[in-house]
């Protein structure tokens, strides 16, 4: 069994837990302990002098996916919990690294590598907090994490109990010969490997995320543009919220007023209101993948692109509701689903700016609307339709 080892103890300049320090809503230990379980980890043992709201929070987290959580005072506490067969994965109080960058060094074909990561001597990191990445050789300090048989950590009974157990791990792995394995450059660079021990340092990290995952969809899809460059705004202080689940619910909702809308003849009012909702549902798009990346959980395209099909279903039914509304026969209500099934097309695979045109649903809503207040709903249907049937064929071309 993989057994992760963490800990509570260290203050900040402010005199909070840097484990308790928060960002997109979810504390430093929590963050932490998403790290380990992609790692494989299904014990958590954290270190800590008492039991504060943080670590209770995340106890609770844990114990409810299914896994132990034992929150412990000594060093007698901690050995008597290790399994001599286990391993053990050491992190270090406050440290947030990149999910993807701990999975891509520690993980191979045949598990879990046994490895103690290191940072140059000479790095920022190491120059300015020598006592949390203890010096290793000349070269080189710890990196934050260490990955060892729990055989080699249960020689801490040996020990007085009041050492400082993480600083003795890591010299019980470095007597085991535990392989080194550096830490990329361009992870300690870009900001993925990072010492969470002041708010401005988690606002640092916030602000760098937001600004490196930040959709920006081109302006000649203006409506998605909108909705990304609002998520955008509103990420540095409201990561926290779930403002997806709150747009996605107001997108059904409009929806579902657009349709009754267009049963009843409305169709001009039925289709500005489905533009409405169409913002809304590609706001939550946005806001997801950018909550995501925050969070170290990487983007999850499958999700997006289900998102996208049901999005262009209710679309289908709407225009189709909307057409029946101008009392069209059974051939132009076909409009609806061809319409939506090329746009969809086209708007996924390779993007590009042509492909992100078609991509915003909520303008092609829009622009239906104007035409439908004209009298040419079908014929604005008929355009967009050729339109997204001339972009395949010349992506096809392409190809």
């Amino acid at each position: 069994m993989i057994t992760a080892i963490l800990s509570a103890r260290k203050m900040t300049a402010d005199g909070g837990l840097r484990a308790g320090l928060k960002m997109g809503g979810r504390s430093v230990l929590a963050w932490q302990t998403q790290v380990m379980r992609s790692l494989g980890c299904e014990r958590f043992i954290c270190l800590c002098d008492s039991l504060p709201k943080e670590v209770a929070d995340v106890q609770l987290s844990i114990e409810a996916s299914g896994h132990e959580f034992h929150a412990v005072r000594s060093s007698l506490q901690f050995v008597s919990l290790l399994r001599a067969d286990d391993v053990a994965v050491v992190m270090l109080d406050g440290l947030m690294p990149q999910e993807a960058v701990c999975h891509d060094m520690l993980v191979g074909k045949t598990g879990l590598r046994r490895a103690i990561l290191t940072i140059p001597a000479d790095h920022p990191l190491a120059e300015a907090h020598p006592e949390d990445f203890e010096r290793i050789d000349a070269q080189r300090n710890w990196g934050g994490i260490a990955v060892m048989r729990a055989v080699h950590a249960q020689k801490l009974a040996e020990m007085p109990p009041d050492v400082e157990i993480m600083s003795l791990l890591l010299r019980l792995g470095l007597q085991a010969r535990c392989d080194t394995v550096p830490v990329p450059a361009d992870a300690l660079t870009n900001g993925d490997w990072l010492l969470a021990n002041s708010e401005r340092a988690i606002a640092s990290r916030q602000s760098a995320l937001i600004a490196r995952n930040a959709a920006a969809a081109p302006i000649i899809a203006p409506l998605d543009a909108i909705a990304a460059k609002v998520a955008t705004m509103l990420a540095p202080k409201g990561m926290s919220q779930d403002y997806a689940l709150i747009a996605g619910l107001s997108a059904l909702t409009l929806f579902a007023g657009g349709a009754i809308f267009a049963w009843f003849g409305y169709a001009i009012a039925a289709l500005f209101t489905g533009a409405v909702a169409a913002l809304l549902a590609s706001f939550a798009i946005s806001w997801k993948e950018l909550k995501s990346a925050l969070l170290g959980e990487g983007r999850d395209e499958r999700n997006t692109i289900i998102i996208r099909y049901i999005l262009a279903a209710i679309a289908t039914v709407l225009l189709t509701l909307s057409l029946m509304a101008y009392g069209q026969n059974s051939a132009v209500l076909a409009l609806a689903p061809l319409l939506s099934g090329l746009a969809l097309l086209a708007g996924t695979g390779r993007r590009s700016r042509l492909a992100a045109f078609w991509g915003d649903t909520a303008f092609h809503l829009a622009i239906l609307g104007v035409c439908a207040a004209f009298g040419l709903l079908a014929e604005g249907m008929a355009v967009l339709a050729l339109g997204a049937m001339s972009a395949l064929m010349l992506r096809s071309f392409r190809n």
